[in-house]
């Protein structure tokens, strides 16, 4: 069993991959969240890649940065995809908040993103609340999708 910071068991170490074209700043974020004790596959580090990964590794959580693609719109379709079709939760990490990002994530009925820069405190949160929704819903009929903006820095588009 692993145990979040909040006390709650989940059944086994969470599998994360991390699509980032920024060679730099994924290597960052594998370094953290290996210190929180999570398992982190191999950085993908474009769309293609990510689907790759997706098949090969099958992680728990994926993590993607929108700028992974010059088209962020590309990167948020890609991301619904991945969770749409493996029922998996997605973090989106997305340079500016705007107003058209966060209209075509509430058409795609999607799920968690933060703003950069990268606050690790609000990362490992959402983590923690992202594979927890995901837990309860494996055994419970997900209820509607709701928006959320939370502060500047985090939007929850979740059940």
């Amino acid at each position: 069993m692993n145990r979040l910071k909040g006390g709650i068991e989940m059944k086994e170490t969470i599998k994360v991959l991390i699509a980032d074209s920024n060679r730099t700043q994924a290597i960052e974020l594998r370094n953290q969240l290996k210190s929180w004790g999570y398992h982190v596959t191999p950085i993908a580090s474009s769309i293609s890649k990510t689907f790759a990964a997706v098949r090969k590794q099958n992680p728990d959580l994926v993590i993607m940065d929108v700028a992974i693609d010059a088209d962020e719109g590309r990167a948020i379709d890609a991301a619904a995809r991945f969770f749409h079709d493996h029922d998996k939760p997605v973090i989106l990490l997305i340079d500016c908040m705007s107003q058209e990002v966060q209209s075509h994530l509430k058409l795609l009925r999607l799920f968690y993103c933060i703003s950069k820069p990268l606050r690790y405190d609000l990362l490992h949160t959402v983590i923690e609340f992202a594979m927890l929704e995901s837990e309860t819903c494996e055994t419970a009929q997900a209820p509607e999708l709701t928006y959320e903006t939370v502060n500047e820095n985090l939007c929850l588009i979740n059940a």
